[in-house]
């Protein structure tokens, strides 16, 4: 997960919702949410129970995507002040359930599945630009250590560096050290 993020589980968790969406669509009637209704669906007539299931199956498999990779990514970028981030995660998605609660009995199905359908989307490309983000500053800043870590070490060495100073043989033993040093991080030394 370290190496590609959060994100593309996240999609993917996404487009099984998509994938359930169009299920629904092709085989709930539209005005299934406000009444009994014994109209037809758009493209399976009468329902099918097997589809249904599959969409709820998609639907919820798709959800475990999407909500441990979302408070993964919560945890991992408010490590400081996880509770707070966690709570707020939580009041936005109850929040939203409530207004979605409130309509359902007043939109037809087609409505609601386009607005699941846009805010999937939109959240989607929201959350891969945070994680990419987060990512990007997150290595700069690792750099940025790294960099001010060696630059402190030359500096201490150099003033303690003998005869050559720290442009002299002290400055090139720096070297060698650095680059024996780097050459371990990467994994080929010791």
């Amino acid at each position: 997960m370290s190496k590609i993020g959060h994100w593309p589980f996240v999609l993917f968790g996404l487009s099984l919702h998509l994938t359930s969406f169009v299920l629904v669509f092709i085989n709930v009637p539209a005005d299934a949410p406000k009444d009994v209704t014994y109209d037809d669906a758009i493209l399976i007539a009468p329902s099918s129970k097997a589809v249904a299931i599959t969409a709820s199956f998609l639907m919820g498999f798709g959800a475990g995507f999407v909500d441990t990779q979302t408070l993964a990514m919560l945890g991992g970028v408010y490590a400081d002040k996880a509770s707070q981030a966690f709570a707020v995660y939580k009041i936005c998605q109850h929040a939203s359930s409530g207004v979605s609660f409130a309509y359902a009995g007043y939109l037809s199905l087609y409505w609601q599945l386009g607005i699941l359908a846009t805010l999937a989307a939109v959240g989607g490309a929201g959350f891969t630009w945070a994680d990419v983000e987060h990512r990007r500053w997150r290595k700069h800043r690792m750099l940025q250590e790294e960099e001010e870590s060696t630059n402190s070490k030359r500096t201490s060495d150099g003033g303690a560096g003998g005869a050559g100073g720290a442009g002299g043989a002290g400055g090139a033993g720096d070297d060698a050290s650095s680059q024996g040093s780097s050459a371990r991080k990467e994994g080929v030394l010791g």
